[in-house]
């Protein structure tokens, strides 16, 4: 498992958030200015391309992806501490097989952050997820 690096995560951050910003811009401003749509779309796309580049450099620091293994002796002792930790910071389980368990951010963890993904070896697990979440989850485990 790799985790998602800096570009991408700007990428998906940058036109998420500078689309909704540049449309719900528009939208404002042509109901409370009494504009045309199409007046102010143009202004709104800049403004979207500039909020949306800026917040997705920004916050690309904090949820680019990271990823780190911890040692296993006991499985089932280990996902119980997993599941408690991750709900502690805002995840639950979305699915699981065998040797991969996947959590899926929930409100409390932020509506852009992304999943997080834990492969079960033999005498270990690898853990792939946002930079930010992973740091606090490997201070609870």
């Amino acid at each position: 498992m790799k985790p998602a690096g800096f570009v991408s995560t700007f990428l998906r951050l940058a036109v998420f958030s500078g689309v909704a910003f540049g449309v719900l811009w528009s939208v404002l401003f042509a109901l409370t200015g009494g504009m045309d749509f199409g007046q102010v779309c143009n202004t709104a796309i800049w403004t979207g391309l500039l909020f949306g580049g800026l917040f997705g450099f920004i916050m690309a620091f904090f949820m680019k992806g990271e990823a780190f293994s911890v040692p296993v002796q006991d499985r089932g002792a280990f996902l119980t501490r997993l599941n408690t930790a991750l709900a502690g910071i805002g995840y639950e389980l979305e699915s699981q097989t065998e040797r991969f368990l996947t959590f899926r951010p929930t409100a409390r963890a932020g509506i852009l952050a992304g999943k997080v993904h834990v492969q079960m070896d033999p005498g270990s697990a690898t853990i792939v997820g946002p930079s930010t979440h992973i740091r606090k989850l490997r201070m609870r485990i």
